[in-house]
Formats: structure tokens, C-alpha cells, sequence
């Protein structure tokens, strides 16, 4: 397993979907990755707290099978964040640290399709 993505989730998704399933879906998580990222990043600037649980859902969810579940477990800790202080305003500052998985993930899933 690299830091980012457990080459493994994508032979597993292959085993359920076939390989060439594995592999479209994989492509097109990667091709939308950024527009994930870039609606999760305007729910947060905006205050939308179910936008920015929704997109981090979404987010988490996809990004488990395909294997980048250091991303997906810091998509589901926004999850966490929001839940336990539903008070609390959330903005931008909550999601830093996705971004940068965001890059590693997307780095190294694009070496490994390719």
C-alpha cells in the first residue's frame, strides 16, 4: 500500500465489477476530484453545513473504494467535526487538510492508472 492509495481497493473493486468497471471508475473519480474538493470547499466558504456534509459523504464514500482511505477518513473526521458541534460555524479553515490528500491521492491513483 502507498501512503495515499491501497493499490489493493482497486483489485478488490475489479473482483466485484470487473476490471474494466474498476477502471472507469476509477478514471472518473479522478477526473472529478478537484470539482469534489472545489464543492465541498464553496459549501464550507458559504456556512452550508449539509452541503459540506453531503460533499464530505460523497467524498469519503468514493474515495474508499478506490483506496484512498487516508483521504476518505479525513472526509469522514469533517463528518465528525460538524456533528459534534452543530453550533459552531464551519468555514474553509475545516477542510485544509483535504486538500492535500486531495493532491497525494491524485498523484499516485494516476500513476497506478497509468
Amino acid at each position: 500500500m502507498t501512503d495515499a492509495v491501497d493499490p489493493d481497493a482497486l483489485s478488490r473493486l475489479a473482483d466485484d465489477v470487473g476490471p474494466q468497471g474498476a477502471q472507469q471508475f476509477a478514471e472518473r473519480y479522478l477526473r472529478v476530484l478537484g470539482e469534489r474538493l472545489e464543492r465541498l470547499r464553496q459549501a464550507a466558504a458559504d456556512g452550508d453545513r449539509p452541503g459540506v456534509r453531503d460533499a464530505a459523504l460523497s467524498l469519503a464514500s468514493s474515495s474508499t473504494m478506490v483506496g484512498a482511505l487516508p483521504l476518505a477518513e479525513e472526509a469522514y473526521a469533517v463528518v465528525r467535526r460538524l456533528a459534534a458541534d452543530p453550533f459552531q460555524p464551519f468555514g474553509a479553515h475545516g477542510i485544509v487538510p483535504l486538500e492535500r490528500l486531495v493532491r497525494e491521492t491524485a498523484a499516485v491513483l494516476a500513476q497506478i492508472l497509468h
